[in-house]
């Protein structure tokens, strides 16, 4: 089994470098930057609050009819499709953006209390924690 390697902060900065230019090249090569949006998905944000789970995640460029949300037993699916048909001199380009994630929840959550919103290209999901169970002591029957 081979040692495991410590790496410098200078050796993982050097890295970022070399890649940063391998993209930069491929951007000037090809005329495009970086991953497409549909490939790179959103970015979200858990707080776990006291008595909620709040769930935040940036969706710029997206219609909220396109959105789809669901939550079953400790996972949050978050999923959108969109597609756009564009007309140009007799040409059509037809253009898709896809995104799926499940995100497994770090405690129950009563779903039929939910509530999402979608403001200034956010979308704010609240799930509020179930209560916890609690023992329930069984009497014992003897003989």
């Amino acid at each position: 089994m081979p040692d495991l390697t410590l790496w410098t902060a200078r050796e993982i900065l050097r890295m970022k470098r070399d890649l940063d230019t391998l993209f930069s090249s491929l951007c000037e090569d090809f005329g495009t930057c970086g991953l497409p949006d549909a490939l790179a998905g959103p970015s979200i944000d858990i707080v776990q609050e006291e008595d909620a789970l709040v769930i935040s995640a940036e969706l710029p460029g997206v219609n909220p009819q396109d959105l789809r949300v669901a939550v079953q037993d400790d996972r949050l699916l978050l999923a959108h499709e969109q597609r756009s048909v564009m007309g140009e001199s007799g040409a059509t380009i037809e253009s898709r953006s896809h995104f799926s994630h499940t995100i497994r929840l770090p405690c129950r959550v009563d779903a039929d209390k939910a509530d999402a919103i979608f403001e200034n290209q956010t979308l704010t999901i609240t799930l509020p924690r179930c209560e916890p169970s609690r023992p329930k002591p069984l009497s014992i029957r003897i003989g």
